[in-house]
């Protein structure tokens, strides 16, 4: 049975595995380091929101599937890196959203504060440190 009730979606990610019910997923200090390093793993796909206060300090790809990315205030740019140059995507017009394809690095480059809500396969998520 999913979880009922009202829930931060900054605070808490979302779980959506295919046949299960829903999930919470608290956000704990650790919980980034522990999906990056493999300690963490979730099937299907995990949702959330995330403040974009400045450039992603790195890079992922998703190999499980496309990501989904929606954003909600602010203006960013995905970065692709799948082919001789990259591909930027700006995300600043109202309701303004993109798809990653499955296996492609991105980061996140910020243009305005804001924030991003997502729909990811974080099984096998792969990340990369971002050039400074």
């Amino acid at each position: 049975m999913s979880e009922s009730g009202a829930f931060d979606l900054l605070r808490t990610f979302v779980h959506l595995e295919r046949g299960a019910a829903a999930s919470r997923i608290p956000l704990t200090r650790r919980f980034w380091s522990e999906l990056a390093g493999g300690t963490r793993r979730y099937r299907g796909q995990l949702m959330g929101v995330v403040r974009v206060d400045g450039d992603s300090d790195h890079w992922e790809a998703h190999p499980a599937g496309d990501e989904f990315l929606f954003r909600l205030s602010g203006a960013m740019e995905v970065v692709l890196d799948g082919g001789a140059r990259p591909r930027r995507v700006t995300l600043a017009a109202r309701n303004s959203c993109c798809i990653v394809p499955k296996g492609t690095w991105h980061t996140l480059l910020m243009k305005k504060p804001g924030l991003l809500m997502f729909v990811t396969p974080g099984d096998g998520t792969r990340v990369r440190a971002a050039a400074k």
